[in-house]
């Protein structure tokens, strides 16, 4: 009885500590699991991130500056190393090794893995990834320089990293390092330049005993055995390192099975089970074989019950206290856990695989899915994921068996809205039951992001594509890997073709000799260029530019794109910008460069440079009367004669208007460019058919030479200016070479313009009035409007000394309606005084004569003053109507048509025909006063005189002789028959009140 009851109860205790270990120990395995993923996570956020930023906040990092940030990393023991390899082409692999023996690492070479199995390169792609520092410092056979990309099993990670810009790990491998051996996964992480292009990565040396002794070693070791298995992408799984009392070195792919505790962790990128073979050390007090030796001692001591039971008692105490230690531990890790789960900023779902019920939710998951903790644990995941229940438990289950990770779902949220989220999720232990613990990120707006890059993309295809222009591009071996449809007819073949080939693959020769310098060029520039080719009658403009790609590597980009007929407009364009759109001569513009590079040229050679300044006289007159058109036609007609009279090496150019500019670069001598100067108004001066009707215009013109009279081109066009106005002042169609002091001169007659401006504001300007008398009764007939200018310093100033002037500036229209206007109410005033109606003759100057208002003037002042148009006489000289004798002709028959009558003044002094006599409706001609001085001593002048009355009286036309001043000129004038005179003989120019008295003194003793 007493052994039955003692087997009972040992078995019964047997069964109770076993239960109660397992769940202790499974308590303690998740704790250990949660540990080593803070460890890998501080490896990664605090460790290389430090590391990385300090590198990308330094411009350059040598070796103590290295081995100084990561000795005090190193410090903590929780990897087995740090290193750094920058990222360098093979091009420049001779020069960065002598850069590094520079900065002091000496006898320093780049140099690829070796194995038994033989040497492994990375040369193939153009790049190579040399330790440059290891922490700690290796003291065997030096490992700096090592290329970490010749080694098969890390180069795939490495260009991982950097090209998708994330921390990653290697697979997991062993080697030896400068006689160290190790075994365990590099982790990188990559350090890219200020702008993009990467700079190297750093690589911590991941081993499980170190990282796990650095533990221990803080906090003792809880579990004697630990195995840290590494998951393929294909679903296998490879030991990546182990802890414990027996440690073996193998790369078993396996687990031990039901007597390991088993969990799953992400890190690095990649998904690591973490495996706790069940401890025998912990396990050892609860070996089944005591309750036999309790049986059996049954047998034979009955009556020792009392000191079993004691030493039962004895037992059960020892047990509850090292239960009660690893319940501690274990509590502390799940209040680690718990503070984790509960202030994580990501959020977070505890969620039963049985039935996808949520057993939990962190407050972040709350704010997030926007129903509180209660509702949420009262959901399923089938209530959020947007997935039928049947795909979410086929993907739960999945998870469950195959130690996948990494979801991508669609939850909904208590508003209604539809989020993407990236699930990592995982098997969980809470109370010995396995559950999914799932952290859940937000990536709506990367997957808005990801779907707009990809509708970008599909633009970009089918922007190339569509594109008119020829767009490819090359890789680091200028091989085609991209091109458009016009790319593929520029080249003649169709796509498939092209792609992976090279110019010498599809044309060969000098060509592709000439293509490949081109592009090299263009790639070890680093920038972009342009370049222009013609091909036929086409010119293509080509741009090439640097294109980055996959794994730090540069290719070629290249627009190629027919330009010829923006060539034409831009050509267009320049021509319009240095040249008049209308006769297509140099502008002022180009006439300026053109002089400056005469003036440097003349300064090296010698030689003289001239400037010819015209400008065309009374143009404006013309161009009034005629038309602009006309006008238009005219200064074509004089450019081409230009064009014809200087060098080709000469520049003629339109500075605007009706002025000129002649540039005669390398003249031997000064005198030539007079010459020019006088050939140059002589052929303007030659008549014009325009339209077909002949006109005759007049030049001014100035010059100016270098170096006599300046050293730079603004100085010889101002001085050339200068003196076109002194021609113009002396009488129009002259040549005037510049002369020390005309400058005043010029400033005189603006001054005297600014005067006259203002004369005529106030009313300054006043009439005169001269008596034209019948030579045989004496009997006067008409009377001549004098205009004068009162000026207040120099005095009365006569009409040839102001009005060439008005004509300049226009004056000489407020001027000429003003005469009309005066002369009409002097008249109405005279006659009313008793006064004998008689003819006033008032002088038009040819500005006025050809303008659009003067019959509208003339119109308005008859009216006005009620003037019967026979009282009025205009008086034309024979030079104005000669200009353009069919124009005037129509102007001068309109007044006449009116009832004006017209008089030509000063005849004989101009280049008139009998024949435009004939035409031109005239009743008076004046014969010049030079004539009737001359007559006295020369015979011919009196012969001039003596035809000119025949020809007028023939044609029906009175005479009137200028000038008369003596009784000897009065009887030769009777003898030419001459129908009346005018002078100081018969009176002076007289003001009205005079003229008055002038007229009736002279009715009265004509009475008498």
């Amino acid at each position: 009885m007493g052994l039955a009851v003692t087997f009972y109860v040992s078995f019964h205790a047997y069964q109770l500590n076993l239960h109660s270990t397992e769940r202790a120990f499974q308590r303690l395995a998740a704790a250990e699991t949660d540990n080593v993923f803070e460890i890998m996570r501080e490896v990664e956020d605090s460790q290389l991130e430090a590391l990385a930023r300090f590198f990308e906040s330094s411009v350059h990092v040598d070796a103590e500056e290295f081995h100084r940030f990561a000795g005090f990393l190193q410090r903590k023991k929780t990897v087995w190393g740090w290193s750094w390899a920058p990222v360098v082409a093979v091009s420049r692999k001779s020069a960065f090794e002598a850069k590094a023996r520079m900065d002091g690492l000496e006898n320093f070479s780049v140099r690829n893995y070796q194995t038994s199995q033989g040497t492994f390169s990375s040369d193939a792609d153009g790049w190579m990834y040399p330790l440059l520092f290891v922490e700690p410092q290796i003291k065997g056979p030096s490992v700096l320089g090592l290329d970490l990309g010749s080694i098969p099993k890390l180069r795939d990670a490495l260009e991982e990293s950097l090209d998708t810009a994330l921390v990653t790990s290697s697979v997991p491998l062993s080697f030896s390092l400068g006689g160290e051996p190790f075994s365990g996964a590099l982790v990188f992480r990559p350090v890219f330049q200020r702008n993009g292009e990467p700079r190297g990565v750093i690589a911590a040396f991941l081993d499980i005993k170190t990282l796990l002794q650095a533990y221990s070693g803080e906090n003792g070791k809880s579990i004697s055995e630990i195995k840290i298995f590494q998951m393929e992408p294909n679903g296998s799984i490879k030991l990546l390192g182990l802890y414990g009392e027996t440690e073996e070195e193998t790369e078993s792919g396996s687990l031990s099975g039901a007597s390991s505790v088993i969990s799953v962790l992400h890190a690095y990128g990649k998904t690591y089970i973490v495996e706790t073979p069940k401890d025998p050390a912990f396990w050892g007090h609860y070996s089944p074989r005591w309750w036999l030796v309790t049986s059996l001692g049954g047998f034979f001591v009955s009556g020792s019950l009392a000191t079993f039971a004691g030493a039962q008692t004895w037992k059960r105490r020892y047990l509850r206290r090292q239960v009660a230690e690893k319940t501690a531990a274990l509590q502390e890790s799940e209040e680690r856990y718990r503070s984790v789960f509960e202030n994580s900023h990501a959020s977070m779902l505890i969620i039963d695989p049985q039935d996808g019920t949520i057993y939990d939710a962190n407050p972040a998951a709350e704010k997030f899915y926007g129903w509180d903790r209660q509702t949420l644990k009262a959901m399923k995941i089938t209530d959020i994921n947007t997935m039928s229940p049947e795909d979410v438990r086929e993907e739960m289950d999945k998870a469950k068996k195959t130690f996948q990770t990494v979801f991508a779902f669609r939850h909904r949220r208590a508003d209604g809205s539809i989020a993407d989220v990236e699930v990592f999720s995982g098997p969980f232990l809470i109370k010995g039951d396995t559950y999914l613990f799932s952290v859940i990120h937000d990536v709506t707006s990367r997957r808005k992001a990801e779907e707009a890059l990809r509708d970008s993309e599909e633009r970009q295809k089918a922007f190339i594509n569509t594109s008119s222009e020829i767009m490819f591009i090359k890789d680091e071996q200028l091989r085609y890997v991209v091109v458009n449809d016009s790319a593929c007819e520029f080249l003649g073949r169709p796509k498939e073709e092209i792609l992976g080939k090279t110019d010498f693959d599809l044309m060969g020769g000098k060509k592709a000799e000439l293509l490949y310098r081109s592009d090299i060029g263009a790639l070890q520039s680093g920038n972009s260029c342009v370049t222009e080719e013609t091909i036929g009658e086409r010119i293509y403009e080509t741009t090439k530019f640097p294109v980055p790609l996959k794994r730090g590597n540069k290719g070629l980009g290249c627009i190629i794109r027919d330009v010829t007929d923006q060539k034409y407009h831009e050509s267009r364009l320049r021509h319009v910008a240095t040249h008049d759109g209308l006769t297509g001569l140099a502008n002022r513009s180009l006439s300026q460069d053109r002089l400056e590079q005469a003036i440097l040229h003349a300064k090296r050679n010698g030689g003289s440079v001239g400037v010819l300044l015209l400008d065309l006289d009374r143009f404006k007159v013309l161009n009034d009367s005629l038309g602009h058109s006309f006008g238009d036609e005219l200064l074509c007609a004089v450019a081409r004669r230009l064009e014809g009279i200087v060098r080709e090496s000469d520049t003629v150019a339109r500075l605007g208007g009706d002025e000129f500019v002649l540039l005669l670069s390398d003249v031997a001598r000064g005198k030539d460019i007079h010459s020019v100067a006088l050939k140059v108004v002589q052929e303007i001066s030659k008549p014009y058919v325009i339209a077909n009707r002949e006109v005759t215009v007049t030049a001014s013109l100035g010059f100016s030479i270098f170096p006599q009279d300046g050293y730079d081109a603004e100085t010889l066009v101002r001085l050339a200016d200068v003196a076109m106005y002194e021609a113009k002042r002396k009488g129009r169609n002259k040549v005037q070479q510049y002369a020390e002091g005309m400058d005043r001169q010029v400033m005189v007659v603006h001054e005297m313009e600014m005067e006259l401006r203002k004369a005529v504001e106030l009313g300054k300007l006043m009439l005169e009035f001269q008596p034209v008398a019948n030579t045989l009764k004496g009997r006067v007939e008409s009377i001549e409007v004098l205009t004068r200018w009162n000026h207040p310093t120099y005095g009365i100033i006569s009409p040839a000394d102001f009005i060439p002037l008005a004509e300049e500036t226009e004056l000489i229209f407020p001027i000429g309606e003003w005469v009309i206007e005066e002369t009409c109410r002097s008249m109405k005033d005279m006659f009313r005084s008793g006064v004998n109606p008689v003819q006033f003759s008032i002088n038009l100057s040819a500005v006025q004569f050809r303008s659009k208002n003067l019959v509208g003037t003339l119109e308005h002042c008859l009216e006005k003053y009620s003037i019967n148009p026979g009282h009025v006489m205009f008086e034309l000289t024979e030079t104005q109507i000669m200009h353009d004798p069919e124009g005037a002709s129509e102007i001068m028959k309109r007044l006449s048509r009116l009832g004006f009558r017209i008089a030509l003044d000063d005849f004989g002094t101009g280049y008139s025909s009998l024949n435009h006599l004939r035409r031109f409706p005239v009743s008076i001609i004046k014969i010049d006063k030079s004539f009737v001085h001359d007559a006295v001593i020369d015979p011919s002048a009196a012969a001039i005189a003596v035809s000119i009355v025949a020809i007028a009286h023939n044609l029906g036309l009175s005479t009137v002789a200028e000038g008369v001043e003596t009784f000897e000129q009065l009887d030769l004038v009777k003898g030419w028959e001459c129908d009346a005179y005018q002078g100081y003989l018969l009176s002076k120019p007289l003001n009205l009140e005079m003229m008055r008295k002038f007229l009736l003194d002279r009715s009265d003793s004509e009475m008498t």
